[in-house]
């Protein structure tokens, strides 16, 4: 048979007293390897964090590149507008008296047709 030894409080206190120390030393290095898993996180996330503001970055000047090339095209475009509208101008200009010139141009055509005429009748050529 086992002798069984009997427990005081002073001996309970001192196991207590073991164990605690025991869970202490077990905490401690949980909490160190926590701390440790916590700063690699950390580390992992700003890393992250960096690649996707770059990555965002480079997007934008991406676009910014884009909106050059279309601000530049756009006054292309706007300078041919305009090119255009005073070739329209001049156009306007020009064929005005030219409109002009040839109402009386006709005016004289249909005058001297009516004149040719009569003096067609006039000598007999036409009935």
């Amino acid at each position: 048979m086992v002798k069984k030894k009997e427990m005081t409080i002073n001996g309970l206190a001192q196991l207590l007293a073991k164990s605690h120390k025991g869970l202490d030393v077990k905490i401690d290095d949980l909490a160190q390897q926590l701390a440790t898993s916590h700063q690699g996180l950390s580390r992992k996330i700003d890393e992250k964090i960096d690649g996707l503001a770059l990555i965002t970055a480079k997007g934008f000047e991406r676009v910014d590149k884009r909106f050059e090339q279309v601000n530049k095209q756009s006054e292309v475009v706007y300078d041919e507008i305009r090119l255009i509208k005073d070739d329209m101008r001049d156009v306007k200009r020009t064929l005005g008296p030219l409109v002009q010139m040839a109402g009386i141009e006709d005016y004289e055509r249909k005058k001297l047709e009516t004149r040719v005429l009569r003096l067609e009748r006039r000598a007999g050529i036409v009935k």
